[in-house]
């Protein structure tokens, strides 16, 4: 069988399993593993849980003005991502007291690690009584504008019982 091209995807992510899960790669802009990481990955992906982008880690990627705050019941706070080619580009996240998603904060990030929020692609939930999502907002970017893409509101049904 003949080899059609190079590698395609190499996933070189580990893990140091301590109190917490942290990565041993470095962040999106950080130092890299290789000379030119833009040349080598197609995609790279960070998740933040109980450290944030804006304090400085072993693995980089420090993003400055990207809200969030710290998760340490193993939601996610923050997460940044870079396809080749492409500025980064983050989450934030925000969860109510019963640690559930409420909000989905969209950031464009640029070469210096400046994060702006850029209301693109946010999102808004609400839950009922009994946990159910009510109400799902989502923003999107429809003709060349930011603006409501999707209205889900889940109506209450009479039961019964």
């Amino acid at each position: 069988m003949a080899q059609l091209g190079g590698t395609l995807l190499v996933i070189s992510d580990s893990l140091a399993l301590s109190a917490t899960c942290s990565p041993s790669m470095p962040g999106p802009g950080s130092t890299p593993l290789v000379k030119h990481p833009e040349d080598n990955d197609l995609f790279y992906l960070e998740l933040r849980y109980d450290q944030l982008f804006s304090v400085s880690s072993p693995t980089g990627g420090t993003i400055s003005g990207l809200s969030g705050t710290l998760q340490k019941g193993g939601n996610i706070a923050q997460v940044a991502w870079r396809v080749r080619g492409r500025e980064r580009q983050a989450y934030a996240f925000t969860y109510d007291t019963l640690s559930r998603l409420k909000t989905a904060s969209y950031f464009d990030v640029n070469t210096s690690g400046t994060a702006t929020a850029s209301n693109r692609f946010n999102e808004t939930l609400n839950y009922d009584l009994r946990g159910n999502i009510g109400t799902l907002q989502r923003q999107g970017f429809i003709q060349s504008t930011c603006n409501l893409a999707s209205r889900i509101t889940e109506a209450p049904t009479k039961s019964n019982t």
